[in-house]
């Protein structure tokens, strides 16, 4: 086995990046290999339509959402029996009894479920298409807004102070002691505290990348969230910053099974796991070094394809590093010889 230096990085800025998808460029994966850790393969595959149309009214006050719609398909793979299951958008997340914009959002998601059609994947050997209680969740994001929350003014003015301690490290410690501070009050709702904790994990490993106190708190971050099911937008934002945030310390420590894990959740909680904004093009950099060690290839070639289909999209300048060619060749050269 070639052995791998670790040479990946991890983008961990929150501000604010304009941000693209690769669904608006012709690219396919051209790899057709399997990953053996992914667990309940799906047996279809959606076939691409037109995104769903953003309600006018939700988006002039910036409001984001999450639809869950259950449908079935017919023998044809066209859906059928379509119908929500649940809707929770920012408004709702601080605010349980919000229901002004439940009915936009359903709506335009049953639309776009409807023009929907599925074909097999490469799992479903006998290609059958008809299949009951499929659930599909759909996400309205506001494109430019993937690093933004709305979780209520407390949470605002710390993400502020945040921010302005990246830029002038002296006062991390400060911060981090009203983060604290926060964190003691009782009324926060869970996605709150699972935000708060996230930002004071996110400024330790800013001082100090190997501080024992990070991963306990990127752990109880997800745990709040995993319990705060259905999900809203902000709880897949948080939950994809402290996923992708923990993915890179079991990378330091070379746990790279819990690595795949927490990589794999970072980049599939996101507003769209294929956004080429910089965090998701290292998360597929280091989700390759996580498989590539842990002697997966085919999960370290389709890692690393992703993030060079992403260098050479013309939304972006990243560069996907030299180091990494030889070992994404090894890796493609060990799944021919398979």
């Amino acid at each position: 086995m070639k052995i791998l230096s670790l040479v990946g990085f991890l983008y961990l800025s929150i501000n604010v990046i304009q941000a693209g998808h690769l669904d608006s460029y012709k690219y396919e994966l051209s790899l057709d290999c399997n990953i053996e850790a992914i667990k309940n393969p799906k047996q279809l595959l959606r076939v691409s339509s037109l995104p769903p149309i953003y309600p006018r009214r939700a988006l002039e006050y910036g409001i984001e959402a999450v639809v869950q719609v259950v449908f079935d398909t017919n023998e044809k793979g066209e859906v059928i029996n379509e119908r929500v299951s649940w809707s929770i958008d920012t408004s709702k997340e601080i605010d349980s009894n919000s229901t002004r914009y439940d009915k936009d959002f359903s709506r335009e998601a049953l639309r776009y479920i409807r023009r929907v059609s599925f074909k097999p994947s490469i799992h479903n050997k006998e290609g059958i298409l008809s299949s009951k209680d499929q659930r599909l969740g759909i996400g309205f994001f506001i494109e430019g807004n993937e690093n933004n929350f709305d979780l209520g003014t407390k949470f605002k003015r710390a993400l502020s102070r945040v921010k302005d301690a990246i830029n002038h490290q002296s006062k991390i410690p400060k911060v981090i002691n009203s983060l604290d501070k926060f964190l003691d009050d009782e009324d926060l709702i869970d996605i709150q505290r699972a935000s708060f904790l996230y930002l004071k994990a996110f400024l330790i490993y800013v001082i100090s990348p190997e501080s024992e106190e990070i991963r306990p708190l990127l752990i109880e971050m997800s745990n709040l969230i995993n319990t705060d099911i259905p999900y809203g937008p902000n709880a897949y934002k948080v939950l994809t910053f402290g996923s992708i945030l923990l993915g890179q310390i079991y990378i330091n420590e070379k746990q790279w099974e819990k690595a795949i894990e927490a990589l794999e959740k970072g980049i599939h909680s996101g507003t769209k796991g294929n956004s080429l904004d910089k965090r998701f093009f290292n998360a597929h950099l280091q989700l390759g070094v996580a498989h590539y060690s842990n002697g997966n290839w085919c999960g370290a070639a389709k890692s690393w394809v992703r993030a060079k289909m992403m260098s050479e999209s013309e939304s972006t300048n990243y560069l996907f590093p030299d180091a990494f060619e030889v070992y994404l060749n090894y890796a493609e050269n060990r799944l021919d010889s398979e």
